[in-house]
């Protein structure tokens, strides 16, 4: 043969799956204790058949009638006893067991003429033992009854000499009867203590494994609960920054923390510039909403959650509303169970004031404080640079009017001074006159007027015509003189900066000059002329005159 001698299973194996099979307990039996007991019964009846068998095939000098009688109650009895002991009546089975050793031992007494002392010693011995190990002590202490009856009174009736030793196998099998109950109790009460001890640490295993299974739940439902906190302060934070108009900021911040967070209300408080109230600016909730229409603020103090928190400057939580001395109960808000109000604090200062309500008791944890500060602070930062922004592009715009308003007055007194400017036609360039300006204000198609702006102001205009016969401006052309307009205006702003500098320096030349042809009179007599005399030679002035009367000034002056 040529097979592989990995798959052949070794005979020790064979046997051992074989006797398992025969001796497998029924499947109603669940206890593993009694499937144990069951086994054993099965076991102990199959031994007892093959051995009793054996026995009786190879007993030499007795006829079958004695075999038969010598063997077959224990034989027979096993049988019955290994087959019921394959149900769940296993118990049943070992007590036949025990009532077939008893009942070999009184069969080789009466039938076959054994010796008593012998026969009660080999059979009733094995009997006592085996119920020991399969019956309960009641049992067996009724099977050391029922033997010394049947020894003392059953086997005198059916015509059996008792021998005069007989006491001295009925004395030691009485107390071995005895002592094997007191074992058997014994060992059944340890074994009942192990599994005791057994099930209860299984127990123990079991809540230990149930509670880590709930810490391990609950860490995990907190640290995504956590996760999703941080997530959601990082994209609002990260919101807030991009927006920089403050009334957009303030609506995107509540509605996206009602939004992320799942909370009942979420309002933001700016503080007055009193410092003295914060203002409600914002809110998530239609009743926030309605006390922003009627301009809800509340005062900066001890009383009210919001004005605690700006006064203290510092995170103040309520884990029950009706139970807190300071929360102020808002008919608009009237599910409201805790409340959380986050100073938000800018460059040391308290700007306002972040509020969540939930509509559940203990909604906030201590551990949510840190996150939503943190949230809370990157958006004080965000309103903070929001109104330093505004107010920047306040006075930016201020500036500009003010730079524009006085571009203009600048202009305006220019142009009272040279010429308005000038027009180029075939006949050459001329100034431009009254008729000219009033003839501009009837354009068409083919007159295009692109105005000179400087600083935010038209100081002038452009105007471009075409002879009737040609095609009207198109965009490129209007594009391409927009264009040269704002060059002009550049070149016209540098020209006038160019001459209120070359002024500026004439007059400190004129009055440096001054100064040293005054520093040159000797006396105040011919200081006083000189004076006179150089004043005299500045441009459009008729007359001077220059006196020094001291009462006359000082009267002046009070």
């Amino acid at each position: 043969m040529s097979f592989d001698a990995s798959f052949q299973k070794p005979s020790s194996l064979a046997l051992g799956d074989l006797w398992n099979t025969l001796t497998q307990p029924s499947r109603q039996v669940t206890d593993s204790y009694e499937r144990r007991e069951a086994q054993l019964t099965s076991a102990i009846a199959l031994l007892n058949i093959l051995f009793n068998s054996v026995a009786a095939v190879f007993t030499p000098g007795q006829d079958l009638r004695e075999i038969l009688l010598a063997f077959g109650p224990l034989i027979g009895l096993s049988v019955t006893a290994y087959l019921i002991a394959r149900t769940r009546f296993f118990r049943l089975g070992a007590f036949l067991i025990v009532v077939g050793l008893f009942a070999s031992a009184y069969s080789a007494i009466v039938f076959v003429r054994r010796d008593v002392v012998y026969s009660l010693l080999v059979y009733i011995s094995l009997g006592l033992a085996v119920g020991s190990a399969l019956l309960s002590g009641w049992a067996v202490f009724l099977l050391l009854g029922i033997n010394a009856a049947v020894v003392l009174f059953g086997l005198p009736a059916l015509g059996v000499a008792l021998p005069e030793n007989l006491g001295g196998a009925l004395g030691p099998l009485t107390n071995l009867g005895l002592v094997l109950i007191v074992l058997n109790y014994f060992r059944r009460q340890i074994e009942q203590q192990r599994l005791l001890d057994a099930q209860r640490a299984n127990q123990e295993l079991a809540n230990i494994r149930e509670t880590l299974e709930e810490r391990i739940e609950e860490r995990t439902k907190e640290l995504n609960r956590r996760t999703a906190q941080l997530e959601a302060s990082t994209i609002i934070a990260r919101s807030a920054a991009t927006i920089h108009n403050l009334d957009e900021l303030l609506k995107n911040v509540v509605e996206q923390i009602a939004e992320r967070f799942g909370y009942y209300h979420a309002g933001i408080f700016l503080t007055d510039p009193g410092e003295k109230f914060v203002i409600l600016q914002a809110a998530s909730s239609e009743g926030g909403k309605k006390l922003i229409e009627r301009g809800y603020k509340a005062a900066i103090g001890r009383q009210g959650i919001v004005g605690y928190a700006a006064y203290q400057k510092r995170p103040r939580i309520v884990h029950d509303v009706s139970a807190d001395s300071t929360y102020l109960y808002l008919q608009e808000l009237p599910e409201t169970q805790s409340e959380l109000a986050l100073p938000l604090i800018a460059r040391n200062r308290v700007i306002g004031v972040l509020d969540i309500q939930a509509d559940e008791r203990n909604a906030f944890k201590f551990d949510d404080i840190s996150t939503l500060q943190n949230m809370a602070d990157q958006v004080a930062l965000a309103i903070d640079n929001t109104i330093l922004l505004q107010q920047s592009e306040a006075s930016l715009q201020e500036l500009r009017a003010l730079n524009a308003a006085n571009v203009a007055n600048t202009w305006q007194i220019r142009l009272k001074q040279t010429r308005q400017g000038f027009v180029y036609t075939p006949l050459g360039i001329s100034a431009i006159s009254e008729e000219y300006s009033s003839a501009t204000q009837s354009l068409n198609e083919k007159t295009m007027v692109i105005p000179v702006n400087l600083r935010g102001k038209v100081i002038g205009n452009i105007i471009l015509k075409r002879k009737e016969s040609e095609r009207p401006w198109n965009e490129a052309e209007r594009e391409m003189a927009e264009r040269i307009a704002g060059q002009v205006a550049f070149a016209l702003d540098n020209a006038h900066t160019l001459e209120e500098s070359q002024r500026r320096a004439a007059r400190e030349q004129t009055v440096s000059e001054f100064s040293n042809y005054f520093n040159r009179s000797l006396d105040i007599d011919s200081l006083l002329e000189n004076a006179v005399r150089k004043l005299h030679t500045l441009p459009q002035v008729a007359e001077v005159s220059v006196f020094i009367h001291p009462e006359r000034a000082n009267q002046k002056m009070k």
